[in-house]
């Protein structure tokens, strides 16, 4: 009884571990097909994040889950990629997966509509770096001046950089980005990250809350009172594009706030080293349109001709596959401004994506065609 005695806290502590082991398998499994993804999954034509980038797990375990052998083609980039206001078949990467229909007609693929409101080159970097163990075979990184802030606003920086699990950072720390990993993420969110990504219960937290908020308004009249706000199920929502003032220089884009060094300049650098190491051959990277129209109030003087040569040449550098579609586009094809304003000058409307979408579909075929080739060695 002594002996015993002794190892009761060791039992006690162990069937707590399998208790929360067995919780976590029901949330990760049960939990996901049965609550999850009818939210946020299946109801919907293309695998893109729903939850205004509030908890990425999701799209990453749908892409996971789907069984069909396909040539994934994931699409990275901001508001430029990702129209917050329109059905999902007239988003870009729909269209670009229509297109390459006609041009690689041979090869299904899966299109993932990767792209994040207000995404910034940093977080681009960790995010990619997350799609590529996920089996991403082919990227597509639409990229714009306003993701290199020197000074990042915080509404726009995601949560990215604290759900970093073990094995992302492995595949960072093998392409060369442990330096970068050190100077921009803390070691507290490293260890978030590794928690974040290993334990399902507490990445899906929101949804469990959800679901049992609905459990007891269901069953309990009282949890309808001054406490049901505690358990509202988190709502499926895109973050509004924000405006751009035009500051007291008379433009939008100035050296002062894009310095040509930062650490955004640096994560671009880590998304080439990504793309070498791990998709040789099958990364695209563009330069997103700019309305000609007023072209003149975006950027101060030879700014933002600066940005497309160091851009160029950290694809060049690194074998991406690039285009520069900055004048593809007339100024009728981009949406009527938001916020006032003769011009917005850089959102696509329908008929701007789908020219971008037929020029953008012959590099990305290339890509295609290279992942073909690789997987057939």
């Amino acid at each position: 009884m002594i002996a015993l005695g002794r190892f009761r806290p060791l039992l006690t502590l162990l069937k707590v571990l399998v208790v929360l082991v067995a919780v976590d398998w029901w949330v990760a499994g049960p939990f996901f097909n049965s609550h999850i993804a009818p939210r946020y999954v299946s109801p919907f034509i293309l695998l893109r994040d729903r939850t205004a980038a509030q908890n990425l797990s999701i799209v990453l375990d749908a892409i996971e889950r789907t069984p069909v052998p396909r040539t994934r083609i994931a699409f990275v980039g901001d508001s430029t990629m990702v129209s917050a206001m329109g059905p999902d078949p007239f988003e870009l990467p729909a269209l670009v997966g229509r297109e390459l229909g006609r041009r690689v007609p041979k090869t299904p693929v899966q299109i993932i509509q990767a792209g994040i409101v207000g995404l910034y080159a940093a977080d681009a970097a960790l995010w990619i770096n997350k799609l590529l163990g996920r089996g991403a075979a082919v990227l597509v990184y639409g990229v714009s001046l306003r993701a290199f802030p020197s000074q990042p606003a915080a509404r726009w920086v995601t949560r990215i950089s604290s759900e970093q699990g073990i094995p992302d950072l492995e595949r960072l720390l093998a392409a060369g980005g442990g330096p970068w990993l050190v100077r921009n993420v803390s070691g507290e969110k490293l260890a978030h990250g590794i928690v974040y990504s290993a334990w399902k219960t507490y990445a899906y937290r929101a949804q469990l809350r959800g679901c049992l908020g609905e459990f007891l308004r269901a069953r309990v009249p009282s949890a309808n009172g001054p406490f049901a706000g505690a358990f509202e199920r988190p709502v499926s929502t895109e973050v509004p594009i924000a405006p751009r003032p035009t500051l007291p220089s008379g433009v939008e884009w100035t050296r002062a706030e894009y310095d040509l060094t930062n650490q955004n300049w640096e994560a671009l650098e880590l998304i080439g080293k990504l793309c070498r190491r791990y998709r040789p051959g099958r990364c695209v990277m563009y330069a997103s349109p700019i309305n000609p129209l007023g072209r003149e109030q975006l950027a101060e003087p030879g700014l933002y001709e600066e940005y497309l040569i160091k851009v160029q040449s950290v694809a060049q550098r690194y074998g991406l596959i690039w285009r520069d579609y900055t004048d593809a586009l007339a100024a009728s094809e981009f949406i009527a401004p938001m916020f006032g304003g003769s011009r917005d000058a850089i959102h696509p409307n329908e008929r701007g994506r789908q020219t971008l979408a037929r020029l953008l579909a012959v590099p990305v075929a290339e890509a295609v065609r290279a992942a073909k080739t690789a997987e057939a060695r």
